[in-house]
């Protein structure tokens, strides 16, 4: 991991350690593996939804189907 130099000048950079980290979904042994090929404006919005809810971007997708199919969250 590369180590962040401090600015000698300006407004501090946030550090890895300072930044929200991600949620990810639960995972079980018996989910499965899902590859899919999406458009640029799909991606973008499940970026957005990833950014609003600090989801990674494949915790973003299983939230968006988990809400299209109305199932229960896994807290």
């Amino acid at each position: 991991m590369p180590i962040a130099i401090p600015p000698t000048f300006g407004l501090p950079l946030m550090s890895d350690a300072q930044k929200p980290k991600r949620r990810r979904y639960a995972r079980s042994t018996r989910s499965k593996c899902v590859g899919t090929h999406l458009w640029p404006d799909v991606l973008e919005l499940i970026k957005q939804h990833a950014d609003e809810h600090q989801l990674t971007p494949s915790g973003a997708v299983h939230d968006c189907l988990r809400r299209f199919f109305d199932l229960p969250p896994i807290n």
